[in-house]
């Protein structure tokens, strides 16, 4: 992983690319009388201009990821997932945890937390320097929940790795929940607002939380953790009430 390349994508200025793409096009309207009075002869006058310019624009850039490059930086990630989430919690097979398909996600975190770096991409997505990377499977009567916490930007913090496994008794609820947080982007500070999906206790505490997308999959996701919340429970209250 590019770990200076991913931090240079949040604090790079451009100034120097700025101030070259001004003088590029200053020089090239400058440059047009010449070019009427005395023809090609008229471009000499502002060629050093242009050329450093240009330069600038070029070098200034360089070496600075684009949006694309930098959700690359995640891909390894995703490598071998189903084998590494059943090996955490010691199974050989899914075959015991297939009540529900498999969620997965991946995506960048939010927090109001100054290691945290954010910038808005050029397709308006929003991305931070912290990546998580969270599995959920779903047994008959439990739901296992793998999660992976990664920085982008620096080699010297150890990913999180968490592993947990919920009953369905013990849980409340899942849910899309709005949120808002502080952040900087580039010093300056912004309101960040986003999705999250979470999943409540009996107790009300949070378990799992993890920005998603707006769409109709998230929704779909919510629906069938709380079916089968609800189902667990009401088997669970039955065979409790045959027992008496």
């Amino acid at each position: 992983m590019d770990y200076k390349g991913s931090l240079k994508y949040f604090t790079h200025k451009g100034l120097i690319a700025l101030i070259g793409t001004i003088m590029f096009f200053a020089a090239i309207i400058l440059t047009i009388p010449f070019l009427i009075a005395w023809g090609m002869w008229g471009i000499y006058s502002y060629l050093p201009f242009i050329v450093v310019g240009l330069i600038m624009m070029v070098f200034g850039r360089g070496g600075v990821m684009n949006d694309a490059e930098y959700d690359g930086q995640t891909e390894r990630l995703k490598e071998n997932i189903k084998y590494r989430v059943l090996q955490a919690f010691d199974m050989d097979d899914d075959k015991h945890v297939k009540t529900l398909e498999p969620i997965i996600f991946n995506e960048y975190e939010f927090k109001d937390d100054p290691a945290y770096l954010y910038k808005k991409g050029k397709d308006g997505k929003m991305r931070s320097n912290m990546y998580m990377f969270a599995v959920l499977l779903f047994g008959p009567e439990k739901m296992y929940v793998y999660t992976r916490h990664v920085n982008l930007t620096d080699e010297n913090t150890e990913e999180v790795i968490t592993k947990n496994i919920y009953s369905y008794t013990d849980l409340k609820k899942a849910e899309a929940v709005n949120e808002a947080i502080k952040g900087k982007i580039k010093e300056k500070e912004v309101t960040l607002e986003f999705l999250s999906f979470k999943v409540f206790s009996n107790n009300d505490e949070t378990i799992m939380s993890i920005p998603v997308q707006n769409d109709a999959l998230t929704d779909q996701r919510v629906d069938g953790i709380n079916k089968l919340i609800t189902k667990v429970k009401a088997r669970k209250a039955a065979e409790s009430n045959q027992d008496q």
